[in-house]
């Protein structure tokens, strides 16, 4: 018997996904834990904030990606790369189109100059990721599983 195992004839396939919707690295939840209610990035930005919730299930799913001098930090959104991005000058939270080249130090944290993100709180309703210099509010990325 001859079966086609469809890789004769010139398979136009590739050999990794090259679809921006299928990236190859690992993806991660930005997360902060505070009275033990632990709060997701759900892909959202306003005001110099990015948005959270504590539904994982309304979480963005992050990608990191090493680049020349440093780290993207990406999700998918409608088919394209949306790059999270922190003002080292401008102290503010924002989605771009264009990427945004972070740093990592050795604690793990991601930065932008010496700012990383953060958990901002007003009236201790935690709620949005910002910027900051302070190291005990630094969000974590913690691996989907």
């Amino acid at each position: 018997g001859s079966e086609d195992d469809g890789n004769e004839g010139g398979s136009t396939t590739p050999d990794t996904p090259t679809d921006p919707e299928t990236p190859t690295e690992t993806a991660y939840y930005m997360t902060f834990t505070s009275n033990r209610t632990t709060y997701y990035f759900d892909g959202t930005a306003s005001s110099g904030r990015g948005g959270a919730t504590t539904n994982k299930s309304q979480a963005v799913k992050l990608y990191i990606e090493a680049v020349s001098g440093g780290y993207n930090i990406y999700f998918i959104q409608d088919g394209t790369k949306k790059y999270l991005s922190i003002g080292e000058k401008s102290q503010s939270f924002s989605i771009s189109s264009s990427p945004v080249t972070f740093t990592k130090n050795s604690d793990g944290a991601y930065l932008v100059g010496t700012r990383t993100f953060s958990f901002y709180s007003t009236n201790n309703d935690f709620r949005t990721y910002a910027y900051s210099s302070n190291k005990s509010m630094t969000a974590s990325f913690i691996p989907v599983t």
